[in-house]
């Protein structure tokens, strides 16, 4: 799992703010329109948002399970599984990473947002799995 830790701690510290200035938001004010309700209840589910790193969207995960990699991407909505069979190469430049099928259709993984050494430990990798 590629995860920035300070990332990591940032986002929850800023979820954390979020529902404490919910619950102070709530407390202090007088619940006379609909403003003074939706505020405490945007700030909470923006705070559960920030502590769980968006549910998971901003969190880089390459897995090998049953001779299938499966890839969770920032850049995706959902996991791309891919067997290790249909892959035929594995190139890359300073941007993206393109995982090669004999569909012929690429598998286009973004690294402009990592760092150097994810993107090493990205592509050894996926070097070691695929033997490629």
């Amino acid at each position: 799992m590629l995860q920035h830790q300070t990332q990591k701690w940032v986002y929850r510290g800023i979820g954390v703010f979020l529902f404490i200035a919910s619950v102070a938001y709530a407390l202090s004010t007088k619940w006379e329109t609909f403003m003074n309700f939706l505020m405490p209840f945007l700030y909470f589910l923006i705070g559960v948002g920030y502590a769980t790193s968006f549910f998971g969207t901003l969190i880089n995960k390459l897995t090998l399970k049953d001779n299938v990699l499966i890839i969770r991407w920032y850049s995706k909505i959902l996991k791309k599984r891919v067997s290790i069979n249909d892959i035929i190469e594995i190139t890359g430049d300073d941007n993206f990473i393109r995982i090669m099928l004999t569909t012929g259709k690429p598998v286009i993984l973004p690294i402009t947002m990592l760092e150097p050494e994810e993107i090493r430990s990205v592509f050894n990798f996926l070097k070691e799995v695929t033997a490629k």
